[in-house]
């Protein structure tokens, strides 16, 4: 007869189990990003010592709680010494030991990626806020959208705005339109009371030079649009951030190549001593997506270069030996203690020409995670175990 496991060590195995879970559904999630935030900083962004996890936008947490009711009809588990009340569960923990056996054969900083998860990878993109039209007697698939071309903005940009009905049956003009800019805690900030209006869309230019900058983050920017259809107004909102500019990144250097790795010098000019996120992806010369390459870690503002790292495991598996394209760039302080936000810097919007090196004079000793493979071994373990 098995022996009977204690409860404390039944205890144990369900801590170990929640926070493996936890880690690894985090990381599943990660296929889906929350509003506009990069596959990059949500992979990155989680507690070191005295950096904390990092929101999108403005989000409310609400957690709840569940009182457990005795009855005498209560199922009961399948074994009392099998730490997994449902296959179900058993079938989540495969999952996720299967996510880090995937994950553990490349290093974070130098991850692959392809056409199929390249959003996932490109930092600061804004996602339309649309307002459904049903009812309205414009077609029941008719709506109301606001685009920006990004969603973080610096104090002296020009924020483009623009709002477009989106048609089902009918064929209406907006003939009057109002673009309202306000923070989080209310205030106004600007308004553009004369668009420029074609047709169905009408599109604004907001310079925040003329806007009195502020220490607020968080903003909604706000479409009130009129159309030819019975005068009615409809209105959409979308949310923004705007702040002051951590830092700048000025260029790329000469690549060259050390043991495993291929290295990206990359040139920065920072305003401040922080911790720092500085990602970007390499492309084949045609446009390929290859890699996500980042680097993090504490700078002073006399840091002016930091060095990306692309892993032999990872460009290997590409089959592309350059030369590459690097692209997408992404510059992010990281709060240093709790209540701070994230700052950003500004970034390039071209790609620079990166040199590659035959694959035969790199270190061709594959990489390797000992703490994922210790996780995977933990995980299948607890998953086969009868009890």
């Amino acid at each position: 007869m098995a022996e009977k496991k204690s409860p404390r060590f039944i205890l144990f195995l369900g801590i170990a189990v929640g926070s493996l879970l936890l880690m690894g559904f985090t990381a599943l999630n990660l296929s889906a990003p929350e509003n506009n935030q990069s596959f990059v900083s949500q992979i990155d962004d989680v507690c070191e010592g005295h950096q904390c996890l990092q929101e999108t936008s403005p989000t409310d947490w609400n957690s709840s709680s569940s009182t457990e009711v005795k009855s005498a009809n209560k199922p009961k588990p399948a074994s009392a010494d099998f730490p997994f009340a449902t296959n179900s569960m058993q079938a989540q923990v495969m999952r996720v030991a299967d996510l880090y056996e995937s994950q553990m054969h490349y290093p974070k900083y130098s991850y692959p990626i392809n056409t199929g998860n390249l959003d996932q990878f490109i930092p600061n993109q804004h996602i339309a806020s649309a307002l459904p039209l049903v009812g309205t007697g414009l077609g029941e698939n008719a709506s109301l959208t606001l685009n920006l071309d990004k969603f973080n903005y610096f104090w002296g940009d020009t924020i483009v705005p623009v709002a477009a009905l989106v048609l089902g049956e009918n064929d209406p003009q907006i003939t009057s339109a109002r673009f309202t800019l306000i923070s989080e805690s209310g205030k106004t900030m600007a308004t553009v009371e004369q668009p420029t209006i074609k047709q169905t869309q009408v599109i604004a230019e907001i310079p925040l030079s003329t806007v009195g900058t502020s220490d607020e983050q968080d903003y909604f920017l706000i479409a009130d649009v009129s159309s030819a259809h019975s005068g009615d107004r409809y209105e959409v909102r979308t949310s923004l951030r705007i702040g002051h500019m951590v830092g700048e990144i000025t260029g790329v250097e000469k690549s060259d190549l050390e043991g495993s790795h291929l290295l990206i010098p990359v040139e920065l000019s920072l305003e401040d001593e922080g911790y720092y996120l500085i990602s970007a992806n390499l492309y084949s010369e045609q446009g390929e997506p290859l890699l996500n390459l980042s680097h993090k870690g504490k700078l002073s503002k006399y840091d002016d270069q930091i060095t990306l790292k692309a892993h032999y495991s990872a460009l290997s598996a590409s089959g592309n030996e350059g030369p590459y394209k690097l692209g997408n760039f992404e510059l992010k302080k990281l709060p240093s203690k709790p209540g701070d936000s994230t700052g950003f810097g500004k970034v390039p919007d071209s790609t620079f020409s990166v040199n590659g090196f035959p694959f035969k004079e790199f270190d061709q000793t594959p990489y390797s995670n000992p703490q994922a493979e210790a996780r995977v071994e933990f995980l299948r373990t607890l998953s086969n175990a009868q009890g």
